[in-house]
């Protein structure tokens, strides 16, 4: 600022030392010089040359600009008038060019000139509509395909894209989605303005390219998500652009296939997070403090490995007082409260920084939450160290957390997670009450009421169970009778998979509903609720025991998240639960419609200094 005002006074001494000053003497006329009917002027200045030359060069510059400025109104008044918009005229226009004329101080030092510039260009690129059903010559972005590999390298170039740079950028449509918005606008002009061939193969390469670029970072979710929100955006330009969208039906494909590839990596990198704490989180964490020791009458077995974990807790609690740091997750003590954190800040990212769709994000969230589910149960039946009715104990507590979280976020709404819940209460209920049923008719009762458990996975318990001392043991008779029902079990499935092959139920199947979503193709997905029903009812195990954790949930069988039996902790009153049900619903509601002005008011556009970039080094 200092700099400039000093500029501007040096600029008005001038002006007072160097003022110009024309006088015209006119000769007299007579007969002999009446012909041509000159009038010769004199040209008197006053002060030094060197002030006039700074004088001059100033104005000449000044006047530049000025001519400039005005063809650059002219132009966008002109379109706006073309528009048809009701608050322009063109007697608007004169007034705005004539108060141009008049203004002597906005332009004096060049700043004023750019910083107009940057307002009629943002002006412009807000309020002028976008044509989507044909291509105007400044909704497209002109290239040669000789150039492309130069124009994809400085596109499709992540290293300086970071999460913290795209919440603290102005314009985050110039970060976020400059990939697809770029892409999409080449694609115009192939399609309206080149050779029949040109858009085949300009696609056949940007996809390569971008498959590519997006898979190489596989484990990092961050620039997962950031691929993934600019193929979703790309996807969306072309269906909304009437001549492309007829014309790009192979390519959409495509981009889908790739969608859902993302997709899948991002669930497993989310996976591999939640695998660092769900041991840690809900099955070693004890939140019943200060409890009596628990003698168990196998010790002398376990002592190792208690000594064992007693040397990684405290190696754990050495390195940070028992804190864990998962990829972005820091200063949480163990506990379940470190997974719905990291739940919390998966939601957050994919809604909030990269705004993927919607379904996207409650179906990720879902996944995440069924995998925690199901990996603690796989590792209760694996481990004989949790069969034991105070670790189960223990756990109960760790997973009426997870079910308050769910609850009070609303984002699991998905009938297999709550299935899940479900399934880990019956097993951590079967496990505290298992050595009090000394009665087969009473065993038999309670196997009734434990509908998500099979036979095998209760013999499992009965058969690896931890007795502590003095706690009184099942009778033989008993678990002679749960070996034989796990055995009649295994024969009904071992005939189930001869008379039909259960390996052709994918674990990615339901993948295929993602793609139909994303073609705008909703009621043409495949989705066999028969067979899926019979995936579910069989605790999506191959082998009865093992629950498949990783199977991709369906994108269509989503359900208003009700607490069902196991999951009633607290009573909950009717009309508080309705009035919260229609909350929710209202809420919903709102968001989608925001979604939808957001994205129907999104055109895509390219920032001054990305072209600017792009354009020296396609000259150097």
């Amino acid at each position: 600022m200092e700099k400039r005002r000093k500029s501007k006074q040096l600029l008005k001494a001038s002006r007072r030392q160097s003022t110009p000053v024309i006088t015209s003497t006119t000769t007299t006329t007579n007969i002999n010089n009446s012909n041509n009917g000159r009038s010769s002027s004199s040209f008197r200045h006053s002060g030094n040359m060197d002030a006039y030359t700074h004088f001059m060069t100033t104005e000449s510059e000044r006047h530049r600009r000025l001519t400039q400025r005005h063809e650059l109104f002219y132009d966008a008044l002109l379109t706006l008038k073309k528009d048809n918009h009701p608050w322009m005229n063109m007697d608007d226009m004169s007034v705005n060019m004539n108060d141009d004329d008049n203004d002597d101080h906005g332009d004096e030092d060049g700043d004023g000139m750019d910083d107009d510039r940057q307002v009629l260009e943002n002006h412009a690129a807000t309020n002028r509509p976008f044509a989507w059903d044909s291509c105007l010559v400044d909704q497209m972005f002109v290239f040669s395909m000789n150039d492309l590999d130069v124009i994809l390298d400085m596109a499709l170039d992540t290293k300086s894209i970071s999460t913290k740079m795209i919440n603290s950028s102005n314009n985050k449509n110039d970060v976020l989605w400059l990939p697809a918005n770029l892409l999409f606008l080449c694609a115009r002009f192939a399609y309206y303005y080149s050779d029949r061939g040109a858009l085949s193969q300009f696609f056949d390469i940007v996809i390569n390219r971008l498959a590519k670029v997006s898979k190489q970072c596989a484990k990092d979710a961050s620039l997962l998500q950031y691929w993934m929100t600019n193929v979703y955006q790309l996807l969306v330009y072309l269906r909304r652009d009437i001549g492309l969208e007829r014309n790009t039906a192979q390519q959409q494909r495509q981009l889908a296939d790739l969608m859902s590839e993302l997709y899948l990596l991002l669930i497993k990198d989310y996976e591999r997070q939640m695998d660092k704490m769900i041991t840690a989180s809900v099955l070693d964490h004890e939140p019943i403090g200060k409890m009596a020791p628990v003698d168990f009458e196998d010790a002398n077995d376990w002592s190792t490995f208690f000594q064992r974990r007693g040397s990684i807790r405290a190696s754990m609690d050495s390195l940070g007082g028992g804190n864990m740091i998962v990829d972005g997750v820091s200063n949480i003590s163990v506990g379940p409260h470190a997974i719905t954190a990291a739940l919390d800040k998966i939601q957050t990212d994919m809604a909030s920084v990269y705004e993927l769709p919607g379904y996207i994000v409650t179906h990720a969230i879902a996944q995440c939450l069924y995998y925690v589910l199901y990996e603690a149960f796989n590792q209760i039946l694996a481990n004989k160290v949790y069969l034991c009715r105070s670790k189960a104990q223990h756990i109960r507590f760790n997973l009426s957390a997870l079910e308050d979280w769910a609850r009070q976020m609303k984002l699991v709404e998905n009938i297999h997670c709550v299935t899940g819940l479900d399934r880990l209460a019956q097993l951590l209920q079967f496990l505290q009450c298992v050595s009090e049923l000394d009665d087969v008719d009473t065993f038999r009762h309670t196997c009734r009421g434990l509908t998500l458990l099979n036979a095998v996975q209760i013999k499992r318990c009965v058969d690896k169970y931890r007795y502590e001392i003095q706690e009184a043991h099942l009778p033989v008779y008993v678990e002679e009778w749960v070996a034989q029902c796990a055995q009649q079990q295994q024969q009904q499935q071992q005939q189930q998979q001869q008379q039909q092959n259960q390996s052709d139920f994918d674990r990615n199947a339901h993948m295929q509903q993602l793609k139909d979503v994303l073609l705008g193709n909703s009621g043409k997905g495949s989705h066999d609720e028969n067979k899926e029903q019979q995936y579910l009812a069989e605790g999506s195990c191959m082998n009865l025991l093992s629950v498949d954790s990783r199977w991709i949930l369906p994108f269509y069988q989503q359900i208003d998240f009700v607490p069902s039996m196991h999951l009633s902790v607290h009573k909950i009153d009717n009309t508080n639960q309705q009035d919260s049900l229609s909350g929710s619903m209202y809420l919903k509601i709102k968001q989608k419609a925001e979604r939808d002005k957001k994205e129907s008011i999104r055109i895509p556009s390219l920032p001054y200094k990305f072209i600017d970039r792009l354009d020296k080094k396609l000259h150097k």
